[in-house]
């Protein structure tokens, strides 16, 4: 099986000449050190600190700028939360950014990233958890796919933290009477923003504030990255199901813990 992951960052030329000026005010990052990994490392998986359930706007048009001055021919792919193709205005900009008009298959990403070509694949591990409670702590992982492709396609994993679009949201306090309200709501009114309601109603229950996205100004985005390999990159997976499981979550809470460094190394 053979896919092509994503779309060359030339592509994208058009819009991130438009787009990149009216979000980014600037972008501070190591770009040497980025140039380095991207040509040592024809593959990556990007795995990202999401910031917020916008916040890989910014993000996405910093990265490719740098990487079109790097290899205009290199692939951008991603995985984006089907709750951006809920929300008006977005639904198209995000099948010009993530390459895809619709999310890839666990076997598509697996043959893509085994292919020749040069591709980053964008992984926002936390997904929805994004919307609740303190947007400067990496919330726990809503998925662990990003590091069985890591081992099975044998991608190391930049891992990359964002700091800088905090304030493009506003966070409401959910609790309280709110809560009451939330929890009268129909499972059909979450299911319609790809939402399910026992875990959105665990999650306010857990942190309280819900940040809705307000982008009103322009970001100063700060970026830190390393280099990671997941302990499994050797060794390989386990045959069982149910230990490949408890061993893939054991190590994204190591990915959580170093992602949280590196946001915390952008500190003003």
């Amino acid at each position: 099986m053979t896919t092509t992951l994503g779309r060359p960052v030339r592509d994208r030329g058009m819009l991130l000449n438009v787009l990149g000026p009216a979000v980014l005010s600037r972008v501070r990052m190591d770009t040497d050190a980025y140039r380095r990994i991207l040509t040592e490392h024809p593959r990556l998986i990007m795995t990202v600190v999401h910031g917020g359930v916008i916040s890989w706007l910014p993000f996405a048009l910093a990265m490719m700028r740098a990487t079109m001055a790097v290899d205009p021919d290199r692939s951008i792919a991603a995985t984006m939360h089907p709750i951006v193709w809920k929300i008006p205005g977005l639904s198209r900009l995000a099948v010009a950014l993530s390459g895809a008009e619709q999310p890839y298959t666990f076997p598509e990403l697996l043959a893509g990233l085994t292919g020749g070509s040069s591709v980053d694949y964008y992984a926002f591990p936390e997904s929805e958890y994004c919307l609740y409670g303190d947007l400067r702590e990496v919330k726990p992982f809503r998925f662990h796919g990003f590091l069985e492709l890591s081992v099975r396609a044998q991608v190391p994993l930049l891992l990359v933290a964002q700091r800088g679009s905090e304030p493009w949201y506003m966070p409401i306090d959910m609790s309280g009477r709110l809560f009451s309200l939330l929890g009268a709501l129909p499972p059909s009114a979450f299911e319609a923003i790809e939402l399910n309601k026992d875990n959105a109603l665990e999650q306010v229950k857990t942190y309280h504030y819900v940040n809705f996205p307000l982008p009103l100004r322009r970001v100063k985005l700060d970026v830190a990255f390393e280099l990671y390999y997941p302990r499994q990159y050797k060794t390989g997976l386990s045959e069982s199901f149910k230990e490949r499981r408890r061993l893939l979550a054991a190590e994204g809470e190591l990915v959580r813990e170093r992602m949280q460094a590196l946001y915390d190394s952008l500190g003003r």
